[in-house]
């Protein structure tokens, strides 16, 4: 059973096939015991998120992978470790399981101001990070489990569970959830999702069909959009932040321009003038003057305090 259970986890890792999910539900829900095996692994693959990673392939060596830093290429390695280090662990899957469930009660609200950000471990064994000024209230019920992002942004590692769906409310629409692991983005009228692992069914807007994101793969709708984007690729960009970076590819400086809102707490607007910047590059998190003078090096721009707010103008030829 352990076994079956570290194949379907390695199978679905990277899988956009949604009828191999909707199979790998039927296995989960054929008997109790294949869930049970299923939730042991994820636990421990959500719980390994935070220790260094050994190689297999080098461990006479003893190589330390370090997670952060090399997050792109654990996705190729892990095929090699991960039966193993189950195994290994297993044994301890049970204490475990019931020491998790002592954290994060249900229907508690989550909040973080423009200083840093908040990891979180839920009742049911799920973990989220809260980016800063962000708002979310989590529901961990006998039949469903639910998050409502009031503003700002998310990232979700949800453990599956066949018999209590999660659910996220944000923006008006719903990402319904196998388990997986997501970013949500709800601010200032922009809305985004993007997918690392897994499977999520995001309702469309004001009635339209759902669409389905499956690892890789990421939805947007900027403010005032008439559609949402769906693009897919190398979805660990919108995750950076978690390891203090923003990095962005062909973004509209609007899109900056809120960043440095929801870092800086306060409303930062753009010069008609600049409507058209589009923005890519990285720049680190840091206090609202280190992210200002960062792109004022990378842009022709400069940031400047107009009638008590900050304003991004044309830099000074």
């Amino acid at each position: 059973m352990r076994d079956e259970a570290v194949s379907w986890f390695v199978r679905l890792r990277e899988c956009d096939d949604e009828s191999v999910w909707l199979e790998h539900q039927d296995w989960l829900e054929a008997d109790s015991t294949h869930a049970a095996a299923y939730s042991a692994v994820e636990r421990i693959w959500i719980e390994s998120e935070d220790l260094p990673l050994v190689d297999a392939e080098e461990h006479a060596s003893a190589e330390v992978i370090d997670l952060g830093a090399r997050r792109a290429e654990r996705s190729a390695r892990y095929r090699y470790w991960l039966p193993a280090a189950v195994a290994a662990a297993m044994v301890g899957a049970v204490t475990l399981q019931s020491g998790l469930l002592r954290f994060g009660p249900s229907g508690e609200t989550y909040r973080t101001d423009a200083v840093g950000t908040r990891t979180v471990t839920l009742a049911d064994g799920s973990r989220i990070v809260l980016n800063r000024n962000t708002e979310v209230t989590v529901h961990i019920g006998q039949d469903k489990r639910s998050a409502e992002l009031a503003s700002g942004e998310v990232a979700f590692d949800i453990r599956h569970e066949a018999k209590r769906p999660f659910v996220v409310a944000a923006g008006g629409r719903e990402i319904r959830v196998l388990g997986t692991e997501f970013d949500v983005l709800n601010q200032s009228g922009m809305f985004g999702v993007a997918v690392r692992r897994g499977l999520v069914a995001v309702s469309g807007a004001k009635g339209a069909e759902t669409t389905r994101l499956p690892a890789g793969a990421a939805l947007l709708r900027p403010a005032g959009a008439k559609a949402d984007t769906v693009s897919r690729g190398d979805v660990d960009d919108a995750f950076a932040w978690m390891q203090g970076r923003l990095v962005y590819t062909d973004r509209p400086l609007d899109a900056v321009a809120r960043d440095l809102a929801r870092y800086d707490g306060g409303v930062v607007s753009v010069d008609p003038a600049l409507r058209d910047i589009r923005v890519t590059g990285v720049i680190r998190i840091g206090d609202p003057a280190t992210l200002d003078h960062q792109l004022e090096q990378l842009l022709p721009i400069r940031i400047e305090e107009r009638n008590g707010q900050r304003a991004i103008v044309p830099a000074r030829r």
